[in-house]
């Protein structure tokens, strides 16, 4: 059990070689249990590392994820500005419009004047 502990402490690639150096001192035939232990801690060992490889994949996904969705948000805040200066210029087009047919009523009855 000590030597699981010891072994457990190493990081992940010398804890497989460590263990893979135990098993030969410990390949005798009558010995099954733990070679089927140290078999068994190799394939977990194995699984632990393909998840941390998804997690790694997942953290850049969500990163990248992030990047695009802070991307959008500033086209639609763009979007949002330009609409609005849109509404402002649609705005004062028509007070111009109605000041322009203002003035063309006045000139209407201004030239009224002189046609009679």
């Amino acid at each position: 059990f000590c030597t699981f502990v010891i072994l457990r402490s190493l990081p992940p690639g010398l804890f497989v070689g460590a263990l893979n150096m135990s098993q030969l001192k410990h390949n005798d035939a009558n010995d099954i249990g733990f070679n089927a232990a140290i078999t068994s801690i190799s394939e977990i060992t194995h699984a632990v590392s393909k998840i941390s490889e998804m997690n790694i994949h997942i953290a850049s996904a969500a990163e990248e994820q992030r990047t695009v969705a802070e991307e959008i948000n500033c086209k639609i805040v763009s979007i949002s500005i330009i609409s609005y200066q849109a509404s402002d210029g649609a705005q004062q087009t028509a007070t111009a419009s109605s000041q322009v047919a203002s003035l063309a009523s006045e000139l209407e009855s201004t030239v009224s004047v002189f046609k009679t």
